[in-house]
């Protein structure tokens, strides 16, 4: 039996049931709850706490598969999320952990990945130590290129063998310079700079009299929007694929989102795509608008 941590709408618990792992999910957001009851998806509809597995272990509910995926970096007390982790596992059982890897952020140069939904940035050897602070052993560690770099944690209660992944991860982290605050220093500079390179090429299309939109109305659209201090002023409108996003605003530029069809009316002239971890897929999208696309990260381009 599997739980899912932070089930959102339940998609990976449905992937689990397509191959007879059946479990539940644990999610905050009753909209979320609302849609899982629909599809007769079991989800507790609270905060995932200590007190709350301590609850559930009284009445034996017990998993040998737990998961949390992108939600850790959410997580204001890791030590009580990771206690319940431990109070919930079975003996044998194992804790898989995806979240965001810091060394990637730094290496991309993706600076607005980093913003208010985000409390820690992770690296592996202080995982490690989290971990083992709530009786919890890393065995195994593997690297994934979604959402510009996340990396994939297997835990237990020192139930399997250390797999060669682990040493190879933390040699990788101190051979990067990731302990050394140089390393930041440059990463600051390197931020900086870039901020200046998608400004100017803003203004440079604004006083040609080009047309800017934006594609994707994403939390690191917002950081990147606020830093680079670009508004309504230099893009016209933002497009999201969301419809609870659209006729709404981006908070701080005032830029106003709209529905795809906006792209087919108005042809801009260039298109800034904030999710831009996802830019085949935004680029193919795109393409009959005969719009020059603008990649602002890793380093500004235009496709």
């Amino acid at each position: 039996m599997s739980m899912d941590i932070g089930s959102n709408d339940s998609c990976l618990i449905e992937e689990f049931r397509k191959v007879g792992i059946n479990g539940f999910g644990i999610e905050p957001s009753q909209q979320a709850s609302k849609m899982d009851f629909e599809r007769t998806i079991v989800v507790v509809n609270e905060f995932w706490s200590h007190k709350l597995s301590k609850r559930w272990s009284i009445m034996g509910k017990h998993r040998d598969f737990i998961t949390a995926t992108n939600v850790f970096a959410h997580v204001d007390n890791l030590n009580d999320f990771l206690l319940g982790v431990k109070e919930m596992l079975l003996p044998n059982g194992v804790f898989v952990v995806e979240v965001p890897y810091l060394v990637d952020l730094v290496q991309n140069n993706a600076f607005d990945t980093i913003y208010h939904e985000h409390l820690s940035y992770f690296l592996l050897k202080p995982l490690v130590k989290a971990f083992k602070q709530a009786g919890l052993k890393i065995f195994r560690v593997e690297r994934y290129p979604i959402h510009c770099g996340t990396i994939r944690v297997y835990a237990s209660k020192n139930a399997h063998e250390e797999h060669s992944s682990v040493k190879k991860i933390l040699n990788l982290e101190k051979s990067l310079g990731m302990y050394e605050f140089k390393t930041y220093q440059s990463f600051a500079l390197r931020v900086e700079k870039l901020r200046g390179e998608i400004v100017s090429m803003v203004w440079k299309a604004k006083l040609d009299g080009d047309v800017l939109a934006g594609y994707g109305a994403s939390a690191k659209g917002i950081s990147l929007l606020n830093y680079c201090g670009i508004t309504k002023y230099s893009i016209k409108y933002v497009v999201d694929d969301t419809p609870a996003k659209q006729g709404k605003f981006m908070p701080g530029s005032g830029i106003e989102i709209s529905d795809f069809s906006r792209f087919q009316k108005e042809k801009p002239d260039y298109i800034l795509l904030f999710a831009w971890n996802f830019l085949k897929e935004m680029h193919d999208k795109i393409k009959g608008v005969g719009a020059k696309c603008i990649v602002p990260i890793p380093k500004v381009k235009v496709i």
